[in-house]
């Protein structure tokens, strides 16, 4: 055992740790506290292991340390560009680590002010965060200049069930291709959605994909095709035929990172989807965890936070980490479903192994439980169209908010892929095509294992212009096992000490408290996630037919922040009417702008509007264009936060990469169509 909690090395079911070596135990330093560790581990799970996952605070706000918010760090002494992601940064004995982050509280960690701070609020802290400054998520790395450029036949980007599937459909057709992974080790979430019915398990599975990437003895004359595999990348650019990926690698004892480009005419998305986290007051605390997340956590690094675990679910697949977890000896005290009498083995199994279930409940609020010695959370359920109190009220160390599933296209929508609302399965899915670029799996809303595997083989056949054969998606009958719940959104709690967030990661936004049901607008910045925007459509802050138009403009140039150009919004909008989906992206009282140009051009919609030649950050707009000039005239019209510059003032367009000035000719308020 490496801390409080690590899961024993006897745990059954991988829940030991399958990245971990228990005989090679390591330390390191972060932020002044030492951290104890294993060969395997990555800063982020050895810091979960020793107890630390108290990320900071958002306002009054407290907010855990998760896979998806954890900071940059970077090396006592290192120049920011240096900095690393701790979720992809493997943990190196002897390091000695800093957060790359904005804002701090004044009160300190170490020394006697960090005893006092200890016994006040606990030990949990070692990062002591203010968040919602776009400082505290910097991410250097992915400004860096590539240091190597490799050429394939095809990219596939993810290593899923899908990804492989088309890597090794690839690979059998001679072609030459390079697979990037964010995760360390290859097969994606098969390993915590398992087996159905007479399917090999998940390792058989992922064995036999992997074997396919080094094909059988060829012919003499037969193109000869190869595959490799890179773990511990992230693809965080797109664009026709370039893919820009960061890794981390670990050089004479220390860890680097740097970024590779790869260029292939095929490229192929299978980057699956992403778990929604569910609506309600306080769903961000430390304790809180994503039931895909918390089983990754488990099974590749042995890591649980607390001794007492409870579930709340929309589907059948956390039951299954609710079994896993009463295996390895975490006392799970109650699943909650906010289906209505569902079926499943799953559910007959934890039923035979005693854990109490309750089902039509959801997740009201969470509260955390603070003493010198000890963190808990106090979690309150009800009824999904109960007024907004508590029917039942439990204690426990970690929560597991499961939620619905997202298709992950950031990286479809930085390539200028479009999405659609399926109001069937209540999420974006990619529409339209792509020269050279096909989405495959989870990713282009495909449920079942084979269906993903099919995908990504009709992917490589699509892009080499062959005729793929139809993807049948078998589905348990009801009967069998209900179908999975939409995502959960509580009543809203209007006595709520803690805020309820869209979604996990940096993004800050908040559904408000004590007002009408909306996405707050302006309450913290930062851009929308996909799972944000599927948020605002359960919260009908926005309609389901705004959500693609969202979508472009909110979360591409989230996956892709150094080209400042918005995508234009796919239907006509008319010169003068600004489209909804842009009310209050500038305040609550925003004008809409007439701009000339001073170079005699037409500016594109999409284009961000700037005070200063020297801002880029998108969060830092002051207005986007909406709508070019009629014809014969130069600028366009655009959505300007209120109030105006001066009329001799120049406003900046940043455009696809470039820079450009305009002035204002005209304002008024602006009226939404």
């Amino acid at each position: 055992m490496s801390g409080p909690f690590r899961l024993p090395a006897s745990a059954p079911n991988g829940f030991s740790g399958t990245r971990l070596d228990r005989a090679r135990p390591l330390r390191f330093r972060l932020n002044g506290r030492e951290i104890a560790g294993f060969a395997g581990d990555t800063v982020l799970s050895a810091a979960l292991a020793a107890g630390f996952d108290l990320l900071g605070r958002q306002g009054t706000a407290l907010i855990g340390l998760d896979p998806a918010s954890g900071p940059a760090v970077l090396p006592v002494g290192e120049s920011p560009a240096a900095a690393l992601p701790m979720a992809r940064l493997p943990a190196v004995d002897g390091a000695d680590l800093l957060t790359l982050a904005g804002r701090r509280d004044r009160f300190p960690l170490t020394g006697i002010g960090g005893w006092v701070r200890r016994q006040v609020l606990g030990a949990r802290q070692v990062f002591n965060l203010r968040l919602g400054d776009p400082a505290a998520s910097v991410t250097p790395w992915l400004d860096l200049v590539p240091e190597e450029t490799r050429e394939a036949d095809f990219i596939v980007i993810g290593a899923g069930v899908a990804g492989l599937a088309a890597a090794g459909l690839a690979v059998g057709l001679g072609k030459r291709v390079i697979i990037v992974e964010t995760a360390p080790d290859p097969g994606g979430a098969l390993p915590y959605f398992g087996a159905v019915e007479s399917e090999a398990g998940p390792r058989d599975q992922i064995a036999a994909l992997v074997a396919a990437l080094t094909p059988a003895r060829a012919p003499k004359d037969a193109p000869k095709g190869s595959a490799e595999i890179r773990t511990g990348a992230e693809a965080f650019r797109l664009y026709p035929g370039r893919v820009l990926a960061h890794e981390v690698r670990i050089v004479d004892g220390k860890a680097r990172g740097r970024v590779v480009a790869l260029s292939a005419p095929h490229i192929v998305i299978a980057t699956g989807a992403v778990e929604r986290l569910p609506i309600f007051a306080g769903n961000r605390l430390p304790g809180i965890y994503g039931s895909l997340d918390g089983f990754n956590l488990a099974r590749r690094h042995g890591v649980w936070p607390g001794r007492r675990a409870l579930v709340a679910t929309p589907h059948s697949h956390a039951y299954r980490l609710a079994l896993y977890l009463h295996d390895a000896g975490v006392a799970v005290g109650r699943i909650v479903d906010s289906r209505l009498a569902p079926n499943s083995r799953f559910i007959d199994f934890c039923k035979a192994t005693g854990v109490t279930f309750s089902s039509g409940l959801v997740p009201l609020e969470a509260q955390p439980v603070i003493t010198r010695d000890s963190y808990h959370l106090s979690v309150g359920f009800a009824g999904i169209a109960a007024t907004p109190a508590a029917s039942a009220r439990f204690d426990t160390d970690t929560l597991v908010a499961a939620g619905s599933f997202q298709p992950q296209l950031a990286l479809w929508l930085a390539a200028g892929g479009r999405t659609g609302w399926s109001t069937e399965s209540r999420m974006l899915v990619p529409h339209g095509t792509l020269d050279g670029i096909a989405v495959a799996g989870a990713a282009a809303g495909w449920r079942s294992t084979i269906a993903a595997i099919r995908s990504g083989e009709a992917a490589v056949l699509n892009l080499l212009g062959r005729t793929a054969p139809p993807i049948d998606d078998p589905v348990i009958p009801a009967l069998y096992e209900t179908p999975d719940g939409p995502n959960p959104v509580a009543p809203r709690a209007t006595s709520a000490r803690q805020p309820a967030f869209l979604d996990r990661g940096q993004s800050f936004f908040t559904r408000a408290i004590g007002e009408a049901d909306a996405a707050a607008k302006g309450r913290s910045p930062g851009l929308l996630s996909l799972g944000a925007v599927a948020a605002g459509v359960d919260l009908a802050a926005f309609q389901p037919l705004a959500a693609a138009d969202i979508a472009r403009e909110r979360v591409a140039m989230g996956a892709d922040l150094a080209d400042e150009g918005w995508m234009a919004p796919d239907r006509p909008v008319s010169s003068t009417t600004p489209p909804s989906w842009l009310a209050g992206r500038f305040g609550d009282k925003p004008l809409m702008a007439r701009l000339a140009s001073t170079d005699g051009r037409v500016f594109e919609p999409g284009a961000l509007l700037f005070s200063r030649s020297d801002a880029a950050d998108a969060r830092r707009a002051i207005g986007v264009v909406f709508a070019g000039a009629p014809p014969g005239e130069t600028g366009g019209f655009a959505v300007l936060a209120n109030p105006a510059p001066p009329a001799e003032a120049l406003l900046f367009v940043r455009e696809g990469g470039g820079l450009y000035t305009a002035r204002l000719v005209s304002s008024e308020a602006a009226r939404f169509s």
